[in-house]
């Protein structure tokens, strides 16, 4: 069985109009939307996306955001993604708990934006 991958690729422009990274976003199919009903396989879904494609065809060589929310075991799945190409995007719903900054700095100290 085949299973496509599609995946957004929403640029991130800097103050002069170039591209300085791109945020990459879940898509259950070829649509300019989602819907996302389970977040934490939706992020599942860009990181096996990257890891099929290549970080750098993904990212056209530039930084890649990847949206997360909060779980201490998906932390330890996306150290598989190169820290010097991939940043992390905390989702909007999640709520500032001291166990998501715990996970933001020690996504930080391995590296990754």
């Amino acid at each position: 069985m085949i299973t496509r991958l599609y995946l957004g690729r929403q640029p991130i422009i800097d103050r002069e109009g170039r591209i300085y990274a791109y945020e990459l976003l879940f898509r259950e199919r070829y649509r300019d939307s989602a819907d996302v009903k389970d977040s934490l396989r939706a992020t599942a879904r860009v990181v096996e996306a990257i890891l099929d494609l290549g970080v750098e065809r993904v990212t056209n060589s530039r930084l890649g955001f990847v949206n997360i929310g909060y779980d201490t075991e998906l932390v330890k799945t996306l150290r598989i993604l190169p820290n010097e190409s991939i940043g992390f995007e905390i989702l909007e719903t999640e709520e500032p708990t001291g166990e998501l900054l715990d996970m933001i700095k020690e996504l930080r100290e391995l590296g990754y934006k």
